[in-house]
């Protein structure tokens, strides 16, 4: 879906955006609804003389927008024990263990934001409390939260790169907070790609993949030995675990649909007699078993939409699904053909 918006289309926003940020040049990203409008550069590209003239054009108040398993493997705290929007995620400041002075110039900042990015550094390779504000954005970025250090920390995923944008407003001459036509003529000005905050929703929304996933440990049940995945809806943050199973031979019938509690899959007791009997057909039939992993698990067809994704993603082109409705859903689903394993 490309949405279109006073004048540019947000795939064209979004895709412009992402080629800027891989090659190291800094975006603008608006804010729906504030007068903030933000310079953002991948943290991980970041070179000293960037750094410099960020500062120069912004506050000067340069934030490390991130996630929090980042921060938490980096072993950095909240600034105060206090969660929500309101306290806005800001971490204990940090400056680079090694390979800077005082932390305040333009080069020190930027090798700060590297160390934060770099997949190699632990907690011991950060001084703290430094000249850098980590701030800790949320798990399902613009979806839960639609401010401009969520956009910022999407895009850099959606980019293919580190999760950790260097954020700062943008300000005047007077140091008051630039406006939209301002940051236009600003933009045009220094040759910038200009992003909203609607307009990475609307990606993340219509234009990503239906699924993200992630491998978990095999699971061991008498009926055989299930690949486990978890999946997070993309357009909305739901997420699901899968329990695959490929047979040996491929089935000549879709096997029939089963629920149940998600609950007992997650305990890893398998108890019940419907979730055993539909663990033994996917096992001899082949297919995966696609459960909601909250209690307010969304309505049929999105369910379905979903264990259709799953199942194309994990190789089974025509697969099979009929979603019953109860208060917590277990789709077990299958198909006609072979798949490739995953």
């Amino acid at each position: 879906m490309t949405t279109h918006t006073n004048g540019h289309t947000t795939a064209t926003a979004v895709h412009r955006a992402l080629d800027a940020l891989t090659a190291g040049r800094p975006i603008v990203v608006e804010a729906a609804g504030t007068n903030s409008i933000f310079l953002v550069l991948a943290a991980s590209l970041a070179q000293g003389e960037q750094l410099g003239w960020m500062v120069r054009h912004t506050s000067g108040f340069v934030l490390a927008a991130t996630t929090a398993d980042r921060l938490d493997t980096l072993d950095i705290p909240p600034m105060i024990n206090r969660h929500g929007p309101a306290y806005g995620g800001f971490s204990v400041s940090v400056d680079a263990g090694v390979g800077i002075t005082t932390g305040i110039s333009g080069h020190d900042r930027a090798c700060t934001l590297r160390v934060l990015a770099s997949p190699e550094s632990h907690a011991d390779d950060l001084i703290r409390p430094g000249h850098i504000m980590p701030i800790r954005t949320d798990t399902d970025g613009v979806l839960a939260h639609a401010d401009a250090p969520e956009a910022a920390v999407d895009l850099m995923c959606l980019a293919g790169l580190a999760p950790v944008a260097a954020v700062s407003a943008l300000v005047s001459e007077h140091g008051d907070l630039l406006g939209s036509a301002a940051t236009a003529r600003f933009a045009t000005q220094h040759t910038l790609e200009r992003v909203r905050v609607t307009d990475v929703i609307t990606h993340r929304r219509y234009g990503e993949r239906a699924t993200t996933r992630h491998r978990l440990p095999t699971r061991f049940h008498p009926h055989g030995t299930f690949a486990t995945h978890r999946y997070r809806d993309t357009r909305t943050g739901a997420e699901y675990l899968a329990f695959h199973h490929q047979p040996a031979t491929a089935p000549e019938e879709p096997i029939a649909l089963s629920q149940h509690a998600w609950s007992d899959v997650l305990t890893g007791t398998w108890g019940g007699h419907e979730l055993d009997r539909a663990l033994a057909t996917v096992a001899t039939r082949g297919g995966a078993l696609v459960c909601p992993c909250h209690g307010d698990s969304p309505a049929g067809p999105e369910v379905g939409r979903v264990a259709r994704a799953v199942m194309h993603d994990l190789g089974w082109t025509r697969s099979t699904c009929t979603v019953a409705r109860t208060d917590q859903t277990v789709l077990a689903t299958s198909e006609r053909s072979s798949c490739s394993s995953r």
